[in-house]
């Protein structure tokens, strides 16, 4: 059961990050959008999911 548990939650939270990732390349969403999606990432795992985006996108919201 809690095997089942941690997978739906691996997923939902892969959902989340390509959906954020989406997200943050999208040109029309202003910087201040950009970074209030960045919420969206666990924090454990936000050093990681920025090394995932684009460059230029990664410089403009850090």
């Amino acid at each position: 059961m809690n095997n089942d548990i941690e997978r739906y939650r691996s997923e939902i939270q892969g959902s989340v990050q390509e959906r954020v990732r989406t997200a943050l390349c999208n040109p029309d969403l202003s910087i201040e959008q950009k970074k209030k999606m960045l919420k969206f990432i666990r924090p454990e795992q936000l050093e990681f999911f920025l090394k995932t985006i684009p460059k230029e996108v990664r410089e403009q919201i850090t």
